[in-house]
């Protein structure tokens, strides 16, 4: 009664374990290329936002610069940064307003602000702080003097801002501001 079995007769043991081994192994090398393509597009994506940040930040520091009658550049305290700038308003007809932009070396954060021009803006205390608007947060300077420079009608900014889980990013630009007269502020009203 020992009826010989035919060839087909399914899968030993052995054969299934090799068979389970070899595929836990595919899908493990898969799994491990999705998970590294996943934090890759995280850290790109990461970069992407806060470079973008940083400079539609630094463009409109740079707009503000360039359309200026007159700037100032004063370190308050040892690692805080102020920019003034006397800069011709976007309006149809020109009307002049004070911005501002403020680096607060022990918080990494760069504050901004505008006024109306003839308001002298002086660097601001913590609690006035609450009246500026957060431009950037997780900055520090490239450079020791600060994350502003420059020298007569120049302006540079560089710095380091955070990112999330990725490298930092570095800025860096140079703008120069129209050719004023010394003295002459067109509209007449000092905003430092």
């Amino acid at each position: 009664m020992n009826a010989r079995r035919g060839t087909d007769d399914g899968l030993t043991l052995v054969e299934m374990i090799v068979t389970v081994a070899l595929t836990s192994v595919v899908l493990m090398f898969i799994g491990g290329l999705f998970i590294s393509t996943f934090l890759a597009e995280r850290i790109v994506s990461s970069s992407s936002v806060a470079a973008s940040e940083a400079q539609v930040t630094v463009r409109s520091i740079g707009e503000r610069v360039s359309s200026s009658s007159g700037l100032q550049l004063t370190a308050p305290t040892a690692g805080d940064q102020l920019l003034v700038v006397r800069s011709a308003g976007r309006d149809a007809t020109i009307t002049w307003v004070c911005n501002a932009w403020y680096y607060s070396g022990a918080e990494g954060v760069l504050y901004s602000t505008q006024t109306p021009a003839g308001t002298i803006i002086d660097a601001p205390s913590s609690t006035e702080l609450g009246d500026w608007a957060v431009a950037l947060s997780g900055v520090t300077p490239t450079d020791p003097a600060g994350i502003f420079g420059g020298a007569g009608d120049e302006v540079t900014i560089a710095f380091r801002i955070a990112t999330d889980g990725a490298p930092p990013v570095d800025i860096s630009t140079a703008v120069t501001r129209p050719d004023v007269a010394s003295g002459e502020i067109p509209g007449g009203s000092a905003c430092f």
